[in-house]
């Protein structure tokens, strides 16, 4: 939780520090759900560096750790980063069919988890200005179902 701390204080060099601290450390220990965390705050920053190759890898690390112990609910929050990097490398068709997958599982596990991010990031790769309208609508969300992250609602590339 420091590491995110560090991403929400601007700090990003000390957050992935921390974040490649625990990763060392669960990793040896066999904690997974110390290991998803860590990574997603990880892709994070490193996708906001257009750092690609070492996001995806974060990202994907997080995608295994996810399946060893069955926490779907963060698969869409790996999925928007491996699906940024596709739309920056010119793959919206990939990235948007990826985002659909994600877009499932969220409503199997709960929007209001990630729902916003996937939304977000959506209305970022369709070329359709109805599907980004109603993209962005959606993920503005109804606070009497609970989706009201605007941190998690991101529009940026």
């Amino acid at each position: 939780m420091r590491a995110v701390t560090h991403m929400y204080c601007l700090r990003f060099n000390e957050s992935l520090d921390d974040c490649n601290s625990v990763i060392d450390l669960v990793t040896r220990v066999g904690h997974a759900r110390g290991e998803l965390i860590s990574r997603s705050t990880s892709s994070w920053i490193l996708l906001d560096r257009c750092e690609f190759p070492q996001a995806e890898q974060h990202a994907r690390k997080g995608l295994e750790a996810v399946e060893a112990i069955g926490a779907r609910r963060f698969i869409p929050l790996f999925n928007d980063v491996i699906a940024r990097i596709r739309l920056n490398a010119g793959d919206a068709a990939g990235a948007l069919e990826l985002l659909e997958d994600s877009w499932n599982v969220s409503r199997e596990a709960g929007v209001a988890f990630a729902g916003p991010v996937v939304l977000g990031a959506v209305a970022l790769a369709t070329t359709d200005p109805g599907r980004r309208f109603e993209a962005l609508r959606r993920g503005r969300g109804d606070p009497a179902r609970g989706l009201r992250e605007p941190q998690s609602f991101s529009v940026l590339p």
